[in-house]
């Protein structure tokens, strides 16, 4: 399922499978293909309603991770943003934030990108990728990083009693 945007339809109407509002839900599993950053988002829904979201390892299980509002409107879209998850099957429940809410559900699930520096033909390059983009080239990653926060460094492999200077981060 991952990545994708797939349109639910409506949750008015639906049941409330879980207990954790008393509001219609979907639950949808979702199937994490590798370990990386994750975004859940309702944000492109064109109906505005108060949604809320919970990521759980279970149907209608704890949630490991949940959202209000982070598609940025009170009592809007929710969006769980860019979290570190394993490669799994997990269960999504979208439901109203109060029993009257409800409405129609695209959901997006995309991998997050960073900082990937790589080596092409000996020049050293920055791209901001995903992890499974950047590894397919045997690239350095840095999660949620950008390539504006300065150059690619390379710790050169030299021979004897130490080197100077040290790059940025690291103890002597």
């Amino acid at each position: 399922f991952a990545p994708a945007t797939v349109n639910l339809g409506s949750t008015c109407g639906e049941l409330n499978y879980c207990p954790s509002r008393p509001s219609p839900d979907f639950v949808v599993e979702v199937h994490i293909p590798h370990d990386g950053h994750w975004t859940f988002a309702l944000c492109d829904c064109s109906e505005v309603w108060d949604s809320y979201i919970y990521l759980a390892e279970t149907c209608c299980g704890t949630p490991i991770f949940s959202d209000d509002d982070g598609c940025g409107m009170l009592h809007g879209h929710a969006e769980i943003s860019c979290q570190l998850l394993a490669a799994n099957t997990l269960f999504l429940i979208i439901e109203g934030n109060n029993a009257a809410a409800c409405g129609d559900v695209i959901l997006s699930v995309t991998e997050c990108t960073g900082r990937c520096c790589y080596d092409s033909n000996g020049s050293l390059l920055c791209a901001e990728i995903t992890r499974a983009e950047c590894e397919s080239l045997n690239g350095d990653f840095v999660a949620l990083g950008s390539c504006s926060s300065g150059p690619c460094l390379v710790r050169p492999i030299c021979t004897g009693e130490g080197q100077s200077p040290d790059l940025p981060g690291e103890n002597p």
